[in-house]
């Protein structure tokens, strides 16, 4: 029996994946733990081979702090590591086919259950073997975050033509499939999709690690903050980043000393910043041509380097070509010699376990990748932190047919790098320098790792990993594939209601669910070639053929639209279903449909099918609720053109709460139902479709609950299923940081945020009405005239006929015309302090979010609802309209009148509408935020959902 530890300790089984760049993270990772938790004890899973190793570099069986880190051993059932080197996808498939066995017998044998098992994300079978005992896994990544990122995803990455050129692969990020991966190339998706071997443990690695209680990041917060927001939004379980874990690291981030004497006393003997410190790891070599030309570069660029050679047969040629500049050995503690202050540069392979060493030492890098992860952390030192030149690039402007990076661009990189006087160098110092002290301060108290280690270590003890993987247990038999809900979403062909759709797509998405979005083929080109509108990670697009009219033209014959949606996308919607069932093979069947309301044959076919649906709103509830009793309305508003001889259709401003008893909203009116009611045929379709909601699993709402509690309240004792309001169904998931302004993010043709950086706080007014229907063209004049009269700051978002609309505002620094801006960004930058809209409603709840007071300009459909709202119940806004008058025109002193009031009036109720819209924005946030109403209702949502399969 192996002793485990006391009863009243906690313990931790740890298995690192059985190579150097591994199990010193491991090691580097479980004594921090240790140090966190004073009462934990870690056994750490090792080949006898590999025990070897460590005690001849000096690793004692138990490790600080106190003895709590303990090595305990497996027999050598793989390969040995001095070979890995040469078939590393044969190594890895004897890892993933003969060592489970091994350590699932060490873990029978433990006196005590372990409370936890911390497994490299490599080992492709450490989640089941927790799970087959009932021991929550841990997953330790010990790459970049970004990379993880980028595996996560694998399902979403493309094909690539093999005829493309590498020139042109390598100038296309796969960011336009994977939001967040600007660092992977498609030249690196053909690399990596050549190691077939690899590829396909990876793939099954990233499929088991969504079975585990938590993912360890080498990584720490401050490095990869956008890759580490994405993992924490999109993964199911919790994310702690407490790195950096690096060997050999003292447990107070401070540098180390160089013990080896003969090290010391050379580097002592350097002047400062003035050696490159050279290394390329130790797995898989580099070429010796490759090696050559590195020695010949250095040699003659008169840079003095720090060379570390593990092969003493090659270290000795080294030295012969690269002259007396330098000092070539076989072996250092590299994170001491990095931290030397004669070290300026490091050459380096970008394994990353050294990138972490580099970032630590302050140490700006020369990147030259071998494999594997390498080549996408080679990017991100050079074009993410910028703090390096990746030398790979220069490979590929020299176009060498062997793969060498020449001597040339080598010595005039490695001049450039170590030059103290180049200014591209002094910058990437100066980066490498904030980073470094960033790194430092996140493991001392207070850090960003050293609360997550904190974090870490008091779920574990509080149990609240666990029912994790209890839950994980009972699932199923170990090595079933995971059973992920599968959602189809289906929704109406339209701008708003294919956002809407799909940012709440990407909130089912980071719940677990796999969503087949499906669209026309019109719509897929719309949503491939708009980067803003792109698949999140999770949801892939689907195609119906192009059996309606298109979308450029839909306007002019609403109606007509309307009825084709109606009678042609059905068939074909049929017809993809059955395929997707039978390429289902491997993944789990569809769960549920989530279509929009306005396409209501999807409630018929998922009854046929036993399918549940799920009818998302996409407009206000009070909308819907208005349409639900369209018979308690008076009977002139259902025909138009025959109004009874008794209706008051001279006076329709009644309030509809006269008919509906249960409407619940006071302010809405008869005459906010009039821009539907010339319409015949409208009308008839939109009470089908509310119609069908009574044959529907549930009934979604985009809006949250407290902006219309008392509707939705009454909804829900008046329809026959439940009720989940779980917006706002707006991108807020894709907001980084908005108090940063642009952080210089690049925005498209034209890069509006520097002109919205140099405002002054809540002096821009955004204007944007919409891309459905427009505005006549005097009235466009009117607005532009009145703009330009307001002098008030403005950013005007104008699909078509931008350009008059420049001339008519004329030559000003204070506005901006433009075709497109990310509008919910912009909405949230301090400089924006009100928006003139159309009240569309994806458009009502970005500015409710952003908390931005409006000035209501309703057009169409259900936007008079919606300004109603705005202006007399939430008491947000000012209108500039009423819908009783919309075909009048309104006039340039009117609009500024309004517009100067709305942005700089200090009468006391434009200072409470003000108030009142920041209110608003805190509701909306803590609607979305853990525990919040839009929060829990999405939970409850994915729970029906799951528990239908």
């Amino acid at each position: 029996m192996i002793m485990a530890s006391t009863a009243a300790s906690r313990h931790v089984v740890a298995v690192p994946y059985p190579g150097r760049g591994h199990i010193n993270p491991m090691l580097a990772a479980c004594r921090l733990l240790a140090a966190a938790d004073g009462e934990l004890t870690v056994t750490v899973v090792v080949t006898e081979e590999w025990h070897g190793l460590l005690a001849s570099a000096g690793v004692p069986t138990t490790l600080p702090p106190a003895d709590r880190v303990r090595l305990a051993t497996i027999p050598n059932v793989i390969p040995s590591e001095h070979g890995r080197g040469a078939d590393p996808a044969g190594f890895f498939e004897a890892v993933d086919a003969k060592m489970r066995v091994a350590v699932e017998q060490l873990l029978d044998r433990l006196d005590r259950r372990p409370d936890a098992i911390v497994a490299d994300t490599y080992l492709t079978w450490g989640v089941a073997a927790g799970a087959a005992r009932g021991i929550p896994v841990c997953s330790l990544w010990t790459m970049a975050a970004t990379f993880f990122w980028a595996l996560y995803h694998l399902d979403l990455w493309p094909p690539v033509d093999d005829r493309e050129g590498e020139q042109e692969l390598s100038r296309e990020s796969l960011e336009q499939y994977v939001p967040g991966c600007s660092s992977v190339r498609l030249s690196d998706v053909k690399i990596f999709r050549s190691w077939e071997r690899a590829m396909k443990l990876t793939t099954k690695a990233f499929v088991n690690v969504r079975k585990a209680q938590c993912v360890l990041f080498t990584s720490f917060y401050e490095l990869e903050p956008c890759a580490i927001d994405r993992i924490t939004q999109a993964v199911p379980f919790p994310v702690y980043p407490v790195g950096p874990s690096i060997s050999g690291m003292p447990l107070d981030g401070d540098a180390g000393k160089i013990d080896d004497e003969e090290h010391r006393a050379w580097l002592d003997a350097q002047p400062e910043r003035s050696l490159l410190y050279v290394s390329f790891g130790s797995v898989v070599s580099m070429r010796p041509s490759q090696l050559e030309e590195i020695a010949v570069a250095l040699r003659d660029s008169a840079v003095r380097f720090f060379w570390v050679a593990r092969d003493s047969a090659s270290a000795g040629g080294l030295r012969r070509i690269a002259g007396g500049s330098g000092l070539v050995v076989s072996w250092c503690d590299q994170l001491s010699v990095l931290c030397h202050r004669s070290v300026g540069g490091f050459l380096s392979h970008c394994g990353w376990n050294s990138l972490l060493e580099a970032v630590f030492a302050g140490v700006p890098l020369l990147a030259l990748p071998v494999v594997w992860d390498q080549v996408v952390d080679a990017r991100v030192v050079a074009d993410e932190w910028r703090i390096g030149i990746n030398l790979s690039e220069e490979q590929r402007r020299e176009d060498d047919d062997d793969g060498v990076v020449g001597r040339d661009a080598i010595r005039a990189a490695a001049a450039r790098l170590m030059d103290p006087n180049d200014g591209e160098s002094r910058e990437m110092r100066r980066r490498a320098a904030l980073l470094r002290d960033a790194c430092r301060g996140a493991v001392q108290d207070g850090g960003s790792s050293r609360r997550s280690l904190n974090g870490f270590v008091k779920d574990l003890a509080d149990g609240r990993l666990n029912c994790h993987a209890m839950a994980a247990s009972a699932s199923g038999a170990v090595g079933d594939e995971p059973c992920r809900c599968h959602v189809v979403a289906v929704p109406f062909p339209g701008r708003g209601h294919v956002n809407a759709m799909m940012n709440l797509s990407r909130l089912l998405a980071t719940r677990g669910a796999a969503v087949t979005f499906v669209v026309t083929e019109e719509w897929l080109g719309l949503l491939s070639s708009s980067s803003s509108s792109a698949a999140p990670p999770g949801v892939r697009l689907r195609a119906i053929p192009n059996v309606i009219p298109s979308e450029h033209g839909r306007a002019a014959d609403h109606a007509g639209f309307l009825q084709a949606v109606g009678a042609r996308m059905e068939a074909p919607f049929e017809r993809l279903l059955d395929r997707l069932r039978l390429e289902e093979e491997t993944a789990a069947p569809v769960a549920a449909l989530v279509a929009d309301t306005y396409v209501p044959w999807v409630v018929g076919v998922g009854n046929r099918r036993g399918v549940p649906v799920c009818s998302l709103f996409p407009m206000a509830a009070v909308f819907f609720s208005a349409y639900y009793h369209f018979d308690s309305l008076p009977s002139w508003l259902a025909k138009p053109h025959q109004p009874d001889a008794g209706a008051t259709t001279d006076n329709p401003d009644q309030r509809l709460e006269h008919y509906i008893s249960s409407l619940a909203s006071s302010s809405i009116m008869l005459s906010d139902l009039k821009p539907l009611i010339h319409s015949e045929r409208t009308v008839e379709y939109i009470l089908a479709s509310i119609s069908s909601i009574r044959k529907a699993q549930c009934l979604l709402f985009t809006t949250i609950y407290e902006l219309e509690a008392n509707v939705i309240d009454s909804l829900e004792s008046l329809v026959p299923c439940p009720v989940y309001p779980i917006g706002p169904c707006i991108p807020y998931v894709t907001l980084e940081n908005e108090h940063t302004k642009s952080n210089g993010e690049a925005t498209g043709p034209i890069d509006y945020f520097p002109w919205l950086d140099c405002q002054p706080e809540n002096s821009v007014l955004y204007v944007s009405l919409g891309s459905f229907v427009s505005v006549s063209s005097s009235q466009l004049d009117e607005i532009a005239l009145g703009l330009a009269t307001s002098e008030v700051r403005f950013l005007w978002i104008l699909r078509e006929q931008s350009t008059r609309a420049r001339e008519l505002v004329g030559n000003t620094n204070k506005g901006m015309v433009l075709p497109w801006c990310d509008q919910l960004k912009v909405l949230c930058h301090p400089s924006v302090g009100g928006f003139l809209t159309h009240c569309g409603m994806n458009s009502t709840l970005e500015a409710v979010f952003a908390g931005v007071p409006m000035l209501t300009l309703p057009l169409f459909f259900d936007q008079p609802i919606d300004s109603r709202l705005i202006v007399e119940e939430w008491k947000i806004g000012v209108k500039l309209r009423d819908s009783i008058d919309k075909d009048r025109l309104i006039r340039r002193e009117e609009i500024a009148s309004e517009v100067k009031r709305l942005m700089a009036s200090d009468e006391a109720e434009m200072k409470a509408i003000r108030r009142r819209a920041l209110e608003w924005k805190e509701i909306s946030r803590r609607a979305v935020d853990k525990g919040g109403s839009s929060h829990r209702n999405l939970t409850s949502l994915m729970e029906m959902i799951c528990s239908s399969r």
